[in-house]
């Protein structure tokens, strides 16, 4: 039996353990992109909001005040919203790398399983051959005895 299989094992599943961590990064990620995009585009509505206003001249002071203090409001949202994208980008990025290195470790035992396979093979194959060598000698022997 291939003595490394243990290894192999914790191998695979570290491996698991990685897809797993870095699907919840991509999902946390998505999600925090959306919620970027959905402030952005919120500022720019309010926006266009303000310069329609401002266009037909409805725009009294007290609203204008409100809406500055809304639109300040969502730029600090909007920061902190980017500042957490940059962060779960990262963290996505390190959960990528960690799964990507955690496949070449399971690589690695993979291949010497596979080694080991073949030289079991050959091993084989060999005392395979080796019957069959003993078994044609002493046909012959018999063989050469009986003429």
């Amino acid at each position: 039996p291939f003595q490394l299989q243990p290894v192999l094992i914790y191998r695979e599943s570290l491996v698991d353990a990685r897809e797993v961590e870095l699907a919840a990064a991509l999902k946390a990620q998505a999600q925090a992109e959306r919620t970027l995009r959905e402030l952005q585009e919120e500022r720019a509505r309010c926006q266009a909001q303000v310069r329609a206003q401002r266009l037909l001249d409805r725009l009294d002071p007290l609203e204008l005040t409100v809406v500055e203090a809304y639109l300040a409001h969502l730029e600090e949202r909007l920061a902190q919203q980017v500042a957490l994208v940059q962060q779960l980008t990262a963290q996505t990025e390190q959960r990528r790398a960690a799964l990507t290195e955690a496949l070449k470790e399971q690589k690695k035992i993979q291949r010497l399983k596979e080694r080991y396979e073949r030289a079991v093979a050959q091993e084989e194959a060999r005392v395979d051959q080796a019957r069959v060598d003993d078994l044609n000698t002493a046909r012959y022997a018999r063989r050469k005895a009986v003429s």
